[in-house]
């Protein structure tokens, strides 16, 4: 059961996608009966996906025999509420070490972790300080010897899988990473490492081998919750040649590249600095899992009930029907946008859409931050909606009917009839018609999977 004002996300690491939600209860109107979508990141629901592949054998005490090994990955699974895996490391006294969790198969899981002493004592935690809703620990032992990594979840209310990894932070000062392919530096797979660009115009090079069809995920990172580096990520073949650059498609500030690798061998990671910038960043690179494909009536209950837990909630209208809403509140521009969202929407659903100037089923606004929607239902039958995005959304990703503020108000619009709009749903999408899809997906019945896209 979701957490009274407790958040979880609906998106995966790789989208960057401003308008990630979350579903909060809202307190005021007691609980299950209000819900609010909200611009942050948590996992997509109190039980995620968890990798069959995978089985639990890491003991959640000082009995456990499993490891991490510096400046390498582990792969965590969560497969019970109040599960604990432990993982012992050698630290040294004086060193500094970052230690987080990130995304395994594009699945959002709320992450906790606890650093923990030889005897089990806890030494220090932390639940939001990596990317979205995943965790990092920046760490400076005092005395060398063993300690013990507790990774679980929030509160212990989710499960799931994802990768927990541990690096040395690089004390700053001469550069020691070549930025060409001289580079003597290497990631390996499932790796983790921390670096530094040291001055304007600084470029770290790491070799990596990989092999042909198979997909990777790289990313930068923080070393502290503090680090605010603007990395740009740019992948090179063998002989130094670009291949793909990305500057902020990770969190905040920090660079994600996916690539399926064409030939087997070298390549090269370089990190940079946006313009003059400098400052410290941490690296991964993993290979991404075979993602498993649902059959369209799986797509259609995780976007109608999956996402709920149970019962899904809607308005009482069948296709040919109507819903009343209520753009007054918008500038010129966003009412523009909602029309032609709820256009899109009758399109897949067979809803009319009626506009009136008082009142209205559907209403929207732009005076708070952010894009969400919210909804209030008693017995699976929604009485209303509200959908909010703000004026500097649409400064921000413009007004236009290709822009990226249309296809958030077609996801907002999206929750605000009850359905569940995620990049899960759209990878299932993708993956069976072969292609990427910038809006929409319809499977069997008109089924409609959204995720707005740059």
């Amino acid at each position: 059961m979701l957490g009274t004002g407790r958040a979880f996300d609906l998106h995966s690491f790789e989208d960057n996608d401003p308008s990630n939600v979350a579903v909060v209860a809202d307190e005021s109107q007691g609980f299950g009966k209000a819900m609010q979508y909200q611009p942050i990141e948590k996992p997509d629901a109190n039980v995620a996906p968890v990798d069959p592949t995978q089985a639990d054998t890491v003991p959640g005490g000082t009995s456990t025999t499993a490891t991490i090994a510096m400046g390498s990955s582990v792969d965590v699974v969560i497969d019970t509420l109040g599960d604990h895996d432990w993982y012992g490391v050698t630290l040294t006294a004086g060193t500094t070490y970052t230690i987080h969790t990130s995304s395994y198969n594009a699945t959002g899981v709320d992450t906790y972790l606890n650093l923990r002493d030889a005897s089990g004592t806890l030494l220090t935690s932390d639940d939001d300080s990596g990317d979205g809703s995943f965790s990092l620990i920046s760490y400076t032992p005092s005395t060398t010897g063993t300690f013990y990594v507790d990774a679980g979840t929030y509160n212990d209310e989710s499960t799931g899988t994802f990768h927990l990894s541990i690096a040395p932070v690089l004390p700053a000062g001469a550069d020691s990473v070549a930025g060409s392919t001289a580079t003597t530096a290497t990631l390996a797979l499932n790796g983790s490492i921390d670096g530094n660009i040291n001055t304007s115009g600084d470029h770290d090079w790491y070799r990596i081998n990989l092999t042909a069809g198979q997909t990777y995920i790289f990313r930068t990172g923080g070393t502290t919750a503090a680090t605010t580096t603007d990395t740009i990520l740019t992948l090179r073949d063998a002989s130094g040649t670009q291949i793909v650059s990305n500057d902020d498609a990770g969190e905040a500030s920090f660079s994600a590249v996916r690539y399926t690798a064409t030939t087997t061998g070298t390549y090269y990671l370089d990190v940079s600095a946006y313009n003059t910038g400098t400052g410290a960043f941490n690296l991964t690179a993993f290979t991404t899992p075979t993602p498993t494909l649902y059959t369209y009536d799986q797509i259609a209950n995780q976007l109608t009930n999956g996402y709920w837990g149970g019962p899904s909630h809607h308005f009482a209208v069948s296709p040919g029907g109507s819903i009343t809403f209520n753009v007054q509140a918008l500038t010129a521009a966003g009412q523009t946008l909602a029309r032609a969202a709820l256009s899109e929407w009758t399109d897949v659903t067979g809803i009319n859409f009626t506009e009136v100037t008082t009142g209205g089923q559907i209403v929207y606004d732009d005076n708070q931050d952010g894009a969400f929607a919210t909804a209030s239902y008693s017995n699976g039958i929604t009485t209303s909606a509200n959908v909010n995005v703000s004026t500097q959304w649409l400064t921000d990703y413009g007004t236009g009917l290709n822009t990226y503020s249309f296809q958030t108000y077609i996801h907002e619009t999206g929750h605000a009839l009850g359905a569940r709009p995620c990049r899960q749903l759209q990878r299932q999408c993708e993956l069976r018609v072969g292609l990427a899809l910038p809006q929409r997906c319809l499977g069997d019945d008109g089924d409609v999977v959204f995720q707005p896209d740059r």
